[in-house]
């Protein structure tokens, strides 16, 4: 059986999951007001064998239990802006005790007052990826996930270039708006009000043994390259 190892939401089958949620809220005539709160549930489990593990990390930390994601994006004393690009580092690390290939899966959406999700578009939702290092998969604006492979293998201990660089908040969002007037009153409301922002991350491992089979039969995907130590593309 080929190893391999796997983190995602509500799984406790291995390792790691995290899942944040940053909420914005808009005010009424004379501009947009934005701030955000973060929270995020984290499994951790144990791999059987103890051989393969990977973790997600977040500006450089690895992600626990009970990590919180976007804590540090906000400077203490300030409220989230639309169009304002903020440094948001996502990678990965090797937790495990045998060298192996790393994909991550990042997954963008918004949510409603009653925390379901609401069919807004995920495009003004905008990530910053690093394609240097890792291979881009489904890049698309529209599309709410984007999953990206590391190129090259992790060795037991290291960690990956960043993934997810930065996060904006398009700014027509804020342009977005609709005027009622009542008597001598005119009151602006924000499409998007009161909706939240999601956004999920995944990681998952596999050895790099046979790599490019081991990477077919795990993740369904062609790792052209991969046997011999360098992705080159993802078919």
């Amino acid at each position: 059986m080929k190893a391999k190892n796997k983190t995602r939401n509500r799984t406790v089958t291995i390792a790691l999951s995290i899942a944040a949620i940053g909420l914005l809220a808009f005010g009424s005539v004379g501009g947009a007001r934005a701030a955000i709160t973060n929270y995020t549930d984290a499994y951790v489990a144990e791999f059987e064998t103890q051989e393969i593990g990977v973790a997600l990390t977040e500006n450089g930390a690895t992600l626990e239990e009970d990590a919180v994601l976007l804590q540090s994006m906000i400077p203490a004393g300030e409220k989230l802006k639309v169009g304002v690009k903020y440094d948001e580092a996502i990678g990965a690390t090797n937790t495990g005790a045998i060298e192996e290939y790393v994909r991550i899966t990042v997954h963008k959406y918004w949510i409603g007052a009653d925390g379901k999700r609401v069919d807004l578009s995920p495009n003004l939702i905008e990530l910053t990826f690093n394609e240097d290092d890792w291979i881009l998969v489904d890049e698309n604006q529209e599309d709410e996930t984007v999953t990206l492979y590391y190129r090259t293998p992790v060795a037991v201990g290291d960690s990956t270039e960043d993934a997810v660089t930065g996060l904006k908040i398009d700014g027509k969002l804020a342009t977005w708006v609709t005027q009622k007037t009542s008597g001598n009153t005119i009151t602006t409301e924000y499409k998007y009000n009161g909706v939240s922002v999601g956004l999920d991350a995944d990681v998952d491992s596999v050895q790099t043994h046979n790599a490019e089979d081991a990477i077919l039969s795990a993740w369904g995907v062609n790792a052209v390259g991969a046997d011999s130590g360098t992705i080159t593309a993802i078919n």
